[in-house]
């Protein structure tokens, strides 16, 4: 399990330097902070989708697909909800599990529909390494934190979230602090 939290490292790692080079692509495009955003009317443009998807492969093969969804309920708060799929092999340890839940969070900006308040709650079911048996477990975390977004035009963007996980459990997927990258953009 500890492979999967290097492998995360790796992620966060690549996502903050992808994060960096963005304002690069914004120059030409007119950018949301500079103003407070439209109203959005109706119903249809207040949903945005989303989501994360990763590979790597090697000596530990990760596939990650974790698409959401999500609504402005005002300009300033957002809630979403996601699956989470991931397929984690080991072929050190000859250990492999199919990782799957959901995850449900509320995002309020605080300045300048560029800095946010994040509250998540995720429960992901896997089987962990053991040499005891196949037996699944369940394993739910509910994060706090803060972050930043980036936008990539009027209604694109990508965020980088940093989150504490204050329900750990020796099973938990993740160490302290959590650092999330996310991708999204409106209908």
């Amino acid at each position: 399990m500890k492979k999967i939290k290097k492998f995360h490292r790796h992620i966060i790692i690549l996502s903050c330097c992808l994060i960096l080079s963005a304002p690069s692509l914004t120059v030409a495009q007119p950018h949301p902070n500079d103003s407070i955003p439209r109203p959005r009317t109706t119903f249809a443009d207040r949903l945005f989708i989303g989501g994360t998807f990763g590979v790597q492969f090697g000596d530990v093969t990760l596939v990650d697909v974790s698409p959401l969804v999500g609504f402005h309920i005002t300009p300033r708060l957002s809630a979403a909800v996601g699956v989470i799929y991931q397929y984690y092999d080991d072929n050190y340890y000859h250990y492999s599990t199919h990782i799957y839940g959901g995850r449900t969070w509320a995002r309020c900006y605080v300045y300048k529909n560029a800095l946010f308040a994040h509250a998540e709650y995720e429960l992901v079911n896997y089987q962990p390494y053991s040499f005891l048996g196949n037996e699944r477990i369940s394993v739910g975390s509910f994060l706090l934190g803060g972050g930043y977004t980036q936008w990539i035009g009027p209604r694109a963007f990508m965020s980088l979230t940093v989150l504490w996980n204050f329900t750990e459990s020796p099973y938990s997927l993740y160490d302290n602090p959590i650092f999330q990258i996310g991708f999204g953009t409106g209908l």
